[in-house]
């Protein structure tokens, strides 16, 4: 009887490694996916703002005027 339940425990591992070994599987699939999709979006992002240059100095002189309007 001890024998059969040892079996039986190791037959039970071996399927929870494979379960586990396909989560890993699909889990590596669906982040690989989302990479690529975050890239994508980043790349696409990027061309959009390409053409808006702002330097440090004009975004201070835009705070301190929307400062100074919100102030009156």
């Amino acid at each position: 009887m001890n024998i059969a339940s040892k079996q039986q425990t190791g037959t039970k591992s071996v399927k929870t490694t494979k379960r586990a070994r396909n989560n890993v599987t699909e889990l590596s699939v669906y982040l690989a996916e989302r990479e690529r999709q975050r890239q994508s979006l980043v790349h696409s992002l990027k061309g959009k703002f390409s053409d808006m240059k702002f330097s440090s100095d004009d975004l201070i002189k835009q705070r301190r005027a929307e400062t100074l309007l919100e102030g009156r």
